[in-house]
């Protein structure tokens, strides 16, 4: 066979596309002629087909055998189209087949060049790359442009006008890219086959099909400047003076870009750009659904704040005000926008559920449509954050409502829209992990176990339990304040995870840090001899896994934080040289060059408050230290060490607790007052919140000064006039109070008894009112009853049992946190050796003997 440019090009190229050898297979020529038989009995059936390749064809002075072999080419894309459209349930068949279909057009291309026939031209590639334009993968994209550079060199070298490559094979390729998920590398490849595109020569470009195929290209890329570089190729379209000019798909390509890079300030910024050209005459500007609704994406996936929510709430209040002036079905929003807003208040904290309901009316009445299981999810979600009920299991009892009500509607009523799923239900466990008891754990339980059941019974992957279920599960376990039992059950819920993952080696139910550190909490709160050594040992297993090939299951620097805190509250005597250790270690690594282990704010937080749990004096001068190091570090640039509120809050709290008498008191006062020059100053990550004036007060508090009183009631002061000033983090709470109440009951002073009992009645008063944040507790009793069994008034032992008679009246009526203890016991035991009267030495034994076998009452159940 005579050797040409065409056929030597080939030996280079072909390899490479098709994954082959370059030499064609007798098996190839029958599949050829079976589908030119194909063709031509199918010729009646496809004119549209045959119209359209031939207005492609009539450019080019192609052959009638490229025509009938592009009408080939076209029946096998359309079998493609077909079993896309029909395995839309069966992602993975549907994916499959189209990648093969692709890939079967692709060697039929490439026979013909082989044997350099001269029936294929432009349009056929043309048809062969928009199949791989279809795909969504890597090997896609990278395909449909080595095919483009092969037509590309043939039109070089055969100088062939039918081979001469245009818009649409470009546009291909790069919607390709824009399809493909391959991060900066495919937006970068994409970028610059625009450019090429742009600098040729024989292409005119007439649409902005190209460039905003880029802009989605960068729009995926995950790159912090995806919006930056699409706006750039936006800016080019309206400066240039050609035939290519920007549309409001253009605005709505960037405008993406910026939404998934998180930056809703540029995303707002377009869309008033859009209205404003709108409103100069360029209405084809004008803003339609896919503006609103990306827009509003963007706030909903953006930090979870309440004003982000409200602005989304916005954006959609405008769209449906401009639907109703306009009547026009551009702007009519749908269930998407409404779940967009609705998840947006979910993530902003604690609102109020009512929403939920407001967006749905809204959704019947200018919408006509109903929600569907993505929007019930987010009502769901939404509940495990509301505040509009007076206790959780109202919010539990809402979610487990709307799980019913979507079983009865996708299951009886065949309403697909509003099937179940595994978000359904880990957003429901959610729900009850906040409820925070046994009961809800169990419930929980029962929800994964029925979801895995249903799994096991229909293999419906939307049925697999998640990483995220079993993190769920255990924060509900975690939370619940059964600590043996919650320790117990996380070591079957883990088992049971790591039994799913080997079994089906899905990636959605691979162990991750997220679950160790549920387990670290539930050791930390479960008051075990061993809690450390468990906790070294679960740090070891990550170790393991990850060495196993479980990529998302390396310690990072949370995971040292959670085992530091591990430490902290199982009260291990060592702590601060273990705290001191693990952030060594951390840095260590961090320098060495693994990047998971770079400290963060939670890190030091958690060794300086293991520091402040020491209570000496050793510890106090550690966390200064560590305080110290944090501000040099930031000083050289290391923002990561930017000392925030919480590491004052916890150097304060170790001087508090450090017996350092007057001095102690004096310099945690020091440190609060630095954090509120510095917040005034601008840093408002130093403001200080109620944490740390109660810090402040507790270390006055332990200072055992005759003047403690009069230096933490000026504590209080000053945190009224913060609050009553718009500071709402400086809010007095409960345990500022009994703080002032155990300064009062620690004086020396004539009156502190009196005063004591003053604040108790004050905090009575104010809950009473409504204030739920100033709940007296028997920590609040107990220690105004300390105070009088110190008291040298007369009246001392009968201001201590009507104390008592307040305590037990409340906890009678069922208030659990008022229940009598030993605490109680001692101080009454007190005032009772100190009393000389019959009659009231009688009734307080007669007091003593009912808390002793309350007590005993209490550890028999």
């Amino acid at each position: 066979m005579k050797s040409t440019p065409e056929s030597s090009l080939l030996n280079a190229t072909v390899s490479t596309v098709n994954g082959r050898t370059s030499q064609a297979t007798s098996k190839k020529r029958p599949q050829v002629r079976r589908l030119r038989n194909n063709s031509s009995g199918a010729k009646s059936k496809s004119n549209a087909t045959n119209t359209n390749i031939a207005r492609q064809a009539s450019s080019y002075n192609t052959t009638e055998g490229a025509v009938l072999f592009n009408r080939q080419l076209n029946l096998l894309v359309k079998h493609q189209v077909k079993q896309q459209a029909n395995n839309r349930t069966d992602i993975r068949s549907s994916s499959s087949s189209r990648r093969s279909v692709a890939q079967q057009a692709t060697d039929l291309l490439l026979e013909k060049i082989h044997f350099n026939s001269t029936d294929y031209d432009a349009v056929s590639f043309n048809i062969v790359l928009s199949a791989w334009s279809r795909q969504r993968s890597i090997t896609a994209a990278q395909k449909a442009d080595q095919l483009l550079s092969i037509l590309l060199t043939l039109s070089a070298q055969t100088q062939r006008h039918n081979l001469q490559a245009n818009s649409y094979s470009y546009g291909s390729v790069l919607h390709a890219y824009a399809k493909a998920n391959d991060g900066i590398r495919g937006a970068t490849r994409a970028s610059e086959l625009l450019h090429q595109l742009e600098s040729s020569p024989h292409i005119q470009l007439d649409t902005d099909y190209c460039h905003n195929a880029v802009m989605d290209a960068w729009a995926v890329s995950n790159h912090v400047d995806a919006g930056m570089r699409a706006e750039a190729i936006l800016r080019r379209l309206l400066e240039h003076n050609g035939s290519v000019k920007p549309t409001k798909v253009s605005f709505n390509a960037c405008i993406n870009a910026y939404a998934r890079s998180g930056q809703v300030q540029h995303v707002q910024r377009l869309l008033q750009e859009m209205k404003k050209l709108a409103d100069a005459g360029q209405v084809h500007f004008a803003p339609d659904k896919i503006s609103y609704t990306t827009c509003i994406d963007a706030f909903a996936k953006s930090e979870g704040s309440l004003a982000n929510a409200k602005q989304a709430d916005a954006l959609l209040t405008e769209m449906e005000r401009l639907y109703v002036a306009t009547n026009s079905t551009s702007l009519c929003p749908d269930v998407v926008a409404y779940t967009s807003v609705l998840t947006a208040y979910a993530k902003s904290g604690r609102v109020k559920s009512q929403i939920a309901n407001d967006l749905l009316r809204r959704m019947e009445l200018y919408a006509n449509d109903r929600p569907n299981s993505v929007f019930l999810n987010a009502w769901i979600n939404l509940l495990a954050k509301n505040m509009d009920v007076e206790v959780e299991q109202d919010s539990a009892a809402a979610a487990e409502g709307l799980l019913q009500y979507m079983q009865t509607a996708f299951w009886e009523r065949k309403q697909l829209q509003l099937k179940p799923c595994k978000i359904t239900y880990t957003a429901l466990i959610t729900v009850l992990a906040e409820v925070g008891t046994v009961a809800a754990a169990e419930r929980a339980e029962d929800l994964y176990r029925e979801l895995e059941g249903l799994w096991r019974e229909t293999g419906d992957l939307d049925y697999l339990p998640t990483t995220k279920t079993f993190a769920s599960l255990l924060n509900a376990w975690a939370r619940c304040g059964g600590a043996s039992k919650a320790l117990r059950r996380a070591d079957d819920i883990m088992a049971n995870m790591k039994r799913l993952y080997e079994e089906t080696g899905s990636n959605d139910v691979r162990p991750n840090t997220i679950l160790f550190v549920q387990i670290f909490q539930i050791l930390a709160k479960s008051g075990e001899a061993n809690a450390a050594e468990k906790a070294k040992e679960l740090l070891r297993e990550m170790h393991a896994l990850y060495l196993a090939g479980c990529p998302d299951v390396r310690p990072d620097s949370t995971t040292y934080a959670y085992l530091i805190n591990t430490f902290t509250k199982a009260r291990v005597d060592n702590v601060a040289e273990l705290a001191t250790l693990v952030l060594e270690e951390a840095e260590a690594g961090y320098n060495a060059g693994i990047g998971e282990l770079r400290p963060t704010a939670m890190l030091y937080s958690a060794c300086l408050q293991a520091y402040a749990k020491c209570a000496s004096k050793e510890g106090a001068q550690l966390a200064e230290g560590l305080l110290k190091q944090t501000k040099e570090l930031y000083e050289r640039g290391k923002i990561y060490a930017k000392p925030r509120f919480t590491f004052y809050n916890a150097v304060m709290d170790a001087h508090a607790r450090s017996n350092g008498g007057r001095q102690a008191a004096e310099r945690a006062v020091e440190l609060l007052d630095e954090m509120d020059v510095r917040s005034k100053a601008g840093d408002q990550t130093l403001r200080p919140n109620t944490r740390s004036f109660n810090a402040a007060i507790f270390a006055w508090k332990n200072s055992g000064e005759a003047d403690a009183p009069a230096h933490a009631e000026l504590l209080l002061r000053r945190m009224n006039e913060g609050y009553k000033a718009g500071e709402r983090s400086m809010r007095p709470d409960r345990v500022t109070i009994n703080s002032i109440i155990g300064v009062w009951a620690k004086s020396h002073a004539d009156n502190a008894a009196e005063r004591a009992e003053e604040w108790l009645t004050f905090m009575e008063t104010q809950f009473a009112n409504g204030d739920r944040s100033l709940k007296p507790d028997s920590w609040s009793v107990n220690t105004c009853i300390n105070a009088y069994s110190r008291s040298e008034r007369v009246d001392a032992p009968e201001r201590a049992r009507m104390l008592y008679e307040r305590m037990k009246t409340a906890y009678e009526a069922g208030d659990l946190e008022m229940r009598p203890d030993l605490i109680t016991l001692n101080s009454l035991q007190t005032v009772l050796s100190r009393c000389s009267n019959k009659d009231e030495r009688h009734q307080l034994t007669r007091i003593a003997d009912e808390i002793a076998k309350l007590y005993t009452s209490t550890l028999a159940a």
